[in-house]
C-alpha cells in the first residue's frame, strides 16, 4: 500500500490553520483601536476640559496626540506577531521532526536579525535546521513585504501542484 506524504516514519506536517490566523489578524487591527479609546477616554476623565477657547483647543490636541501615540505604540508591539500569522497559514511536510511554529515566528525578529545569524553561521548544518531558517525568513517576508507576498503564495502554490504531481 502507497504511503502519502504525511504518512510514514518521520514525516510530519504543518496543517493550515486559517481561522486561527485570520482571528489573531483580526485581534491586531482591532486591539490597538481598543486601546486607543480607552486611553483617550480615560486622558479626558484625568484632565478635565478647561473654559476658554484657546485652552479647549489644546485640550483636544493633547488628547489627540496621547490617543494617537497609544495607536501607535500598541500597533507596533502588535506587528511583532506576523509572523505567527504567516506561520498559522502555512501547511508544510517536513522529512524529519516538524518544528514548532510559535518557537520559529518568535525566532524571526527583524530581517536585519534573521541576516546577522546567516552570516555568524548560527544556523546548523542540520537540514531539519536549514528548514526552520527558511521558514523563518518566509514567516518575515510574507507578511511585511505587500509585493513579494503575492509572488511567495504563487511560488507556494506552484509548489504543492508539483509535489502532487511527483
Amino acid at each position: 500500500m502507497e504511503q502519502g506524504p504525511t504518512q510514514g516514519a518521520g514525516h510530519e506536517q504543518w496543517r493550515s490553520h486559517e481561522r486561527a490566523a485570520r482571528l489573531l489578524r483580526v485581534v491586531m487591527l482591532l486591539l490597538p483601536v481598543a486601546v486607543s479609546l480607552v486611553v483617550t477616554v480615560a486622558a479626558g476623565r484625568i484632565v478635565a476640559r478647561p473654559a476658554g477657547l484657546g485652552a479647549t483647543v489644546a485640550w483636544w490636541i493633547a488628547i489627540t496626540a496621547v490617543s494617537t501615540l497609544s495607536l501607535v505604540a500598541t500597533a507596533r508591539l502588535l506587528r511583532r506577531f506576523l509572523p505567527v500569522v504567516a506561520m498559522l497559514r502555512l501547511s508544510l511536510v517536513f522529512p524529519d521532526e516538524a518544528p514548532s511554529r510559535f518557537r520559529i515566528a518568535l525566532r524571526t525578529g527583524t530581517a536585519a536579525q534573521l541576516q546577522r545569524q546567516l552570516d555568524a553561521g548560527a544556523v546548523a548544518p542540520t537540514a531539519q535546521a536549514h528548514a526552520e531558517h527558511l521558514l523563518a525568513l518566509a514567516g518575515r517576508i510574507g507578511d511585511h513585504d505587500r509585493l513579494t507576498r503575492g509572488h511567495s503564495e504563487r511560488v507556494r502554490a506552484y509548489a504543492d501542484m508539483i509535489g502532487e504531481e511527483m
